[in-house]
């Protein structure tokens, strides 16, 4: 039997040594753009690791920022309403001081 690079003899394909070598060449690539997928696919996953806790962390911050509003928003109510009465207290005290001083008045 003639041995040629593409003849099947006993169930094995003979293969050329130029063949053999880009073969391995190309397992070779194969390889190593499979370990390069690899790491690309670890950096993507600590990546997303990494925006998961900065995600859990702003929510955070925004829950914190809310709170401090709503106590801001308290206080400043609060401090409304004590100016208002305040205020109102001031204009009653200003009314019986005229009140008082007409009094007086009509007792001189």
């Amino acid at each position: 039997a003639q041995h040629s690079s593409n003849k099947v003899e006993q169930g094995m394909l003979l293969v050329s040594g130029d063949e053999l070598r880009e073969l391995r060449r190309r397992v070779t690539e194969l390889q190593e753009g499979l370990r390069l997928a690899r790491e690309d696919l670890d950096k993507a996953r600590q990546a997303r690791e990494r925006l998961t806790v900065e995600r859990q962390q702003a929510v955070e911050q925004l829950k914190q920022t809310e709170e401090v509003k709503s106590k801001a928003e308290s206080l400043t109510n609060t401090a409304q309403e004590a100016y208002r009465r305040v205020r109102k207290e001031l204009e009653d005290s200003r009314r019986r001081e005229v009140r008082l001083k007409e009094r007086l008045k009509d007792f001189v």
